[in-house]
């Protein structure tokens, strides 16, 4: 009896001694590669021990809980493909087991070997208007040895869009620019002058004006003043003042063509006898990204 157990604990030991020590190390992804090139590069370090013997087939397979590879930001998605090169000519899908012995085949033990895969985003998708952020994505890596799981690995990737806010001074009703002045075409009561503003945003923006004069026309010799009321899409909002004042407040990007608002000033006060001259006031229009 005693000779039996003998021979079973040495079989125990002998398998460990024996075995293929392979895991996973760490995982790196290369955060350098953004909007303005086509993919990122995931490194992941295999790790083989010491007293390890010969492994037997190693493959890897890759799992998401979004059963699909998108990096998401709110409700927003930005679908990518993943490859076992950078010319994408060796797919790597989720769910498929596919076998690495030919890039681990010359690893030995207490050494590492980096594989890499790399991240394809549509070409499409990536010039498209897409909201600033940051997307992110997690998916998980699984080490097969002859079938069987030894090793898993957590990798995460993510992509930042940078903000993108312009703003354009437009004739109404036109696409062409006001130029850096707009002129009151009669200098008589309920005399109006009129501009749109173009604003494109990827993210959540505001829009604040501010009068040099306190929102009146003032002389620039005599300081005489000529007060003028101001409508923001023929709604009036009043006079406008030194202090940055807010007028749109939007939680949401703008489409990609722009989105438009109506400015308009009227002067509000009979200017009979007033001096001759020229009469002006310096408008501020700023738009801030809320993120």
């Amino acid at each position: 009896m005693k000779c039996w157990i003998w021979a079973l604990l040495f079989l125990i030991n002998s398998n460990h001694l024996f075995a293929c020590h392979l895991k996973w190390q760490q995982s790196k992804v290369d955060q350098k590669v953004f909007k303005n090139q086509a993919f990122q590069k995931i490194s992941l370090d295999l790790i083989k021990g010491s007293s390890s013997s010969k492994c037997g087939n190693i493959a890897i397979k890759s799992e998401s809980l979004t059963n699909s590879r998108s990096l998401n930001l709110e409700s927003n998605q930005i679908p990518f493909s993943m490859f076992f090169d950078s010319n994408a000519s060796r797919d790597y899908s989720l769910g498929q087991l596919y076998n690495i012995d030919s890039i681990t085949s010359n690893l030995k033990e207490n050494s590492s070997k980096t594989i890499e895969l790399f991240i394809m985003f549509d070409d499409k998708m990536m010039s498209a208007f897409l909201k600033a952020g940051t997307y992110q994505y997690e998916e998980k890596i699984l080490l097969y040895i002859d079938g069987r799981v030894v090793d898993s690995i957590f990798v995460n990737i993510s992509l930042e869009i940078a903000t993108e806010i312009n703003l354009k001074l437009l004739k109404k009703g036109s696409n062409s620019g006001v130029g850096d002045s707009l002129k009151f075409n009669k200098m008589i009561e309920g005399e109006v002058v009129e501009l749109d503003i173009s604003m494109i945003s990827n993210t959540g923006h505001s829009l604040w004006i501010e009068s040099e004069n306190n929102g009146h026309l003032t002389h620039e010799g005599l300081g005489e003043k000529i007060s003028y009321k101001t409508y923001v899409n023929e709604q009036e909002i009043g006079s406008l003042e030194a202090s940055k004042r807010k007028i749109l407040s939007n939680s949401k990007q703008s489409s990609k063509a722009g989105d438009r608002l109506g400015l308009k000033f009227q002067i509000n006060q009979p200017i009979n006898n007033l001096p001759a001259g020229e009469y002006m006031d310096v408008i501020r229009i700023n738009i801030q990204s809320e993120m």
